[in-house]
């Protein structure tokens, strides 16, 4: 696999899980604020207590390199949710442009191999790559 895949691949996990992992724990910090938020969307606080709860697992999850396909589905899920019940209504830029990138983030990680989302992966690619380069500079030389 190409190590720019690779790299790529392991920033965007990191990236996304950092931000399920602090958008989860915002759920929790400030739940009057975001209890408030649910209800006038017409949902109850317990269900913004497990979306927070997912976001924090999944994220972590995205963070660690493990369950990344079952972390994926479950968030996918709640961006769906996020888009339709929340956001759509305010319209693409300053509505649901943030749900959308990071449903399409974790549609990417459903779809693709999970060999793709290993930190293995990427140490094994990159070791790879300067071999290659080591072994073209040795016969170059001689």
């Amino acid at each position: 696999m190409n190590v720019s895949r690779v790299w790529a691949f392991f920033i965007l996990r990191m990236i996304a899980g950092a931000i399920f992992l602090t958008h989860g724990i915002d759920k929790w910090f400030r739940m009057d604020y975001n209890t408030a938020m649910f209800e006038n969307y017409g949902l109850t606080r317990e269900l913004m207590l497990s979306v927070g709860a997912l976001e924090i697992l999944a994220g972590f999850s995205f963070l660690k390199g493990m369950a990344i396909k079952i972390a994926a589905v479950v968030l996918t899920l709640i961006m769906a949710g996020a888009i339709v019940i929340a956001r759509f209504s305010f319209g693409l830029i300053g509505g649901y442009d943030l749900p959308l990138a990071m449903f399409a983030i974790c549609l990417l990680f459903v779809f693709t191999n999970k060999r793709n989302h290993s930190f293995s992966l990427i140490l094994s690619s990159t070791r790879s790559f300067y071999q290659n380069i080591f072994h073209k500079v040795r016969k170059t030389n001689g």
